[in-house]
């Protein structure tokens, strides 16, 4: 491949591009016949953003609902509201799943730590 760069301005990213196209072309019959000996099955798909299916905006319209009810009893100091109501969002059900999106991140249930003093006699 050719690459005039006073006729075409083309970046590293472009020249890479069209070197891997240009591979896969002409190896394209190779590659399938090794996924096929090796038993490889080849998928292809779109990758996936939350964005697209507005689970984004659902989730910030919770927590921006959740933070204003906060804050009509705590006047300003919405810095200090966010860590708790990010909490209590991440370790409450949610409808869809009906699982704690804690769990679902971590693997294990929320815990809050207690540290509790008995007084002897």
């Amino acid at each position: 491949m050719e690459v005039h760069l006073e006729k075409h301005r083309m970046s590293v990213w472009d020249i890479l591009f069209h070197c891997v196209r240009q591979w896969y072309a002409v190896h394209q019959e190779r590659v399938e016949l090794n996924c096929e000996e090796l038993g490889i099955r080849r998928y292809f798909s779109t990758p996936y953003y939350s964005q697209f299916n507005g689970q984004v905006e659902a989730v910030n319209k919770i927590i921006k609902y959740t933070l204003k009810k906060k804050l009509k009893f705590v006047k300003g100091g919405w810095a200090e509201e966010l860590h708790e109501t990010l909490w209590s969002y991440r370790t409450t059900s949610q409808t869809e799943t009906g699982k704690i999106s804690f769990v679902m991140t971590f693997g294990t249930e929320a815990m809050i730590l207690v540290e509790m003093g008995i007084l002897s006699k």
